[in-house]
């Protein structure tokens, strides 16, 4: 949240949300997913949003996405999502948004980690899938670890921090490093505790959102 009490780490992060879930969700050393496309978007459509909202340029009312703030956050992405935010003539289902956002928003931050450095696509080719290349092969285990150890520690879980957590489990994403979260009741238990005040309340509506969404999507594949 940028709020005057807010160090500057904290405002990063925030910006990061959606390249953490990315990372997270892609195998370091072949660049494979770990969820599938659709899926992998939901969430990401979720990180975006929900980093306007730790910014607090929108705020979920009444399960519609309201924008709370006309200045442009400094990202491009999130500039980009801003944008579209403002020019919706009327407020609208979150649900509306995060599958509007889905459709590109693989794209979206994919081209964000590319455009820092931490990425390189190689677009599909011959039958063969896109495929990314991460800069540093570690980058995802060391998001994983640093929230596995807050979790196992109950170290206090920033807002950036508990709403990776969120999307993570919204939508059924497993990381390797992050078994003991899944596996531990206590963890399990600690982590939910985090989710209930976790502030401010549009994160928590927008979690809730994406894993709708996201349990919707998986019931229709299996269907």
């Amino acid at each position: 949240m940028t709020t005057a009490t807010t160090p500057p780490q904290q405002q990063e992060a925030a910006l990061l949300l959606a390249d953490s879930l990315f990372l997270l969700a892609h195998d370091e050393l072949n660049g494979k997913p770990r969820l599938a496309a659709s899926i992998l978007s939901l969430g990401l459509a979720g990180a975006l949003l929900g980093e306007l909202a730790l910014a607090e340029k929108i705020s979920v009312r009444r399960d519609a996405v309201v924008v709370t703030d006309p200045e442009p956050p400094l990202d491009e992405v999130a500039g980009a999502v801003h944008q579209r935010l403002l020019r919706s003539v009327a407020p609208r289902p979150v649900r509306d948004w995060l599958l509007y956002f889905a459709d590109d928003a693989l794209g979206r931050v994919a081209e964000r980690l590319t455009h820092t450095g931490q990425l390189t696509v190689h677009p599909a080719r011959l039958g063969r899938a896109t495929r990314y290349e991460f800069a540093d092969p570690n980058a995802g285990q060391k998001v994983a670890l640093a929230l596995c150890t807050k979790v196992m520690r109950r170290q206090p879980l920033d807002a950036p921090t508990a709403m990776l957590a969120g999307l993570v489990g919204a939508s059924g994403l497993e990381h390797p490093s992050l078994f003991e979260v899944r596996d531990t009741a206590q963890a399990r238990r600690y982590l939910q505790e985090s989710l209930q005040v976790l502030h401010p309340p549009t994160l928590r509506a927008l979690i809730l959102a994406t894993r709708a969404l996201v349990e919707s999507a998986v019931v229709t594949h299996q269907a």
